[in-house]
């Protein structure tokens, strides 16, 4: 009896976690996917009940004996198989019963492999298996007033497609927002590099901002590595649109039609264009942040002389380093061009950061 399970439209998210049963879900559809199988559920059991003696969750003596043992023979053949048709090369993503729900999408706390070849993949699976159990995890279990007796964990084998560009789209038919570089979209995800980014509104562009990229996330050459590589952009390219004007708009109809098969709810999609061809590697619904309490300021001291107010209704939580260093200026400059070209007598305003 074979053990990878395909992604057929009877599949559920408590046979293959959230992101499986999404896909299943836009195959249904009829939507460009990747082609992919999946370790389900039930096999992440088995492996973790044999486990369970290690260590409890969160111990790390658990996690290191889900990816110490090893998992069935015939499970192994069937993972390198795949591998191995779909040309030698898959990323391994999680899929957590939890993950990709309406509420909590579970983004960044579980593992991904990218590049992953035949000889790997065993491994791969049960180091995504074991990233259900990290101390993180835990914590936005917590925060977020979850069971977690209720994630389990299936695993998504996709084959890793050579990006000439991709991104993310979060959106519906009414409104879009695109972020995109060339190469691999996970320099989006993980915010490593400054991205192209374009706002649509029923179909029309109505913002855009080209960053300057000086590199791409792309698959290295040789034998699979378990990981990409950063490749320098030629200067040509370097303030080119990741995009073109018709893969913008192509894009953001893909979103109003993900929308469309989710229920009208706005989707957040990973996308990837080989050539002329758009995939779909993966969507979610767009969901609001977990609630995060903010630590303890220490005493407010205004920042100089004159009007100072502490702004709590435009940022509910403390601001990233990133802001800090960043926004403050730009916001200062932006405000006073649009005072004076609208003549509003309030130019003066200044934007500090305190205690970070």
């Amino acid at each position: 009896m074979r053990q990878l399970r395909t992604l057929d439209s009877g599949s559920t998210r408590e046979d293959l976690g959230g992101k499986g049963a999404n896909l299943a879900r836009l195959i249904e559809k009829g939507f460009p996917v990747p082609e992919a199988r999946v370790v389900p559920v039930a096999t992440f059991d088995r492996h973790v009940e044999a486990c369970r003696q290690a260590g409890a969750v969160g111990d790390p003596a658990l996690r290191e004996a889900i990816v110490a043992r090893p998992v069935d023979p015939a499970l192994v053949a069937e993972l390198r198989s795949f591998v191995e048709q779909v040309g030698g090369r898959v990323s391994v993503r999680s899929s957590g019963t939890l993950e990709d729900a309406h509420t909590h999408a579970f983004a960044g706390q579980f593992l991904t492999k990218l590049n992953i070849g035949p000889d790997d993949v065993e491994e791969a699976v049960r180091q995504v298996w074991a990233s259900a159990f990290t101390e993180h995890v835990a914590a936005y279990l917590e925060r977020g007033g979850l069971d977690a007796a209720g994630l389990r964990m299936a695993v998504v084998l996709q084959q890793q497609i050579d990006s000439q560009a991709s991104g993310v789209v979060l959106g519906d038919a009414n409104r879009a927002m695109i972020e995109s570089v060339f190469g691999q979209g996970e320099a989006v995800v993980s915010a490593e590099i400054e991205t192209d980014h374009w706002d649509l509104q029923n179909g029309r562009i109505v913002a855009s901002r080209i960053a300057r990229k000086g590199w791409r996330v792309g698959i290295p050459e040789g034998p699979p590595t378990g990981a990409l590589a950063r490749f320098d952009l030629p200067e040509e390219m370097r303030e080119r649109p990741s995009l073109s004007r018709e893969q913008v708009l192509q894009v953001a109809e893909l979103a109003g039609r993900l929308a469309s098969s989710f229920d009208e709810r706005p989707q957040d999609c990973e996308f990837s264009f080989a050539g002329d061809d758009l995939f779909v590697l993966q969507t979610r619904d767009v969901t609001a942040s977990l609630p995060i309490e903010p630590p303890p300021l220490d005493a407010w001291t205004p920042p100089g002389e004159g009007s100072w107010e502490l702004d709590v209704s435009h940022f509910t939580r403390p601001v990233t380093r990133l802001f800090a260093d960043r926004f403050p200026p730009s916001i200062v400059e932006g405000f006073k061009a649009g005072c004076a070209y609208y003549g509003t007598l309030i130019s003066h305003l200044e934007v500090r950061t305190v205690n970070r």
